[in-house]
């Protein structure tokens, strides 16, 4: 079984680490057809789109902005 994997910057430097190891105050970096590993917040986005239909069963994907 293969542990998911994510991208993150802490500490100023850039990392891939197991989803299990994230922690409050890093910050996720998302890529196109990639999971998104966490309850996350939207720093900064350039025409995001999301399938949320896993969690909503919206069959359309979800636009989501900086807020």
């Amino acid at each position: 079984m293969t542990i998911p994997v994510t991208i993150v910057k802490r500490n100023g430097a850039i990392f891939e680490i197991p989803v299990d190891e994230l922690v409050t105050g890093d910050i996720v970096i998302l890529e196109a057809g990639k999971y998104i590993p966490a309850d996350i917040r939207v720093l900064e986005a350039n025409n995001l789109l999301i399938d949320e239909a896993a969690l909503t069963g919206e069959s359309v994907p979800v636009e989501k902005i900086v807020k």
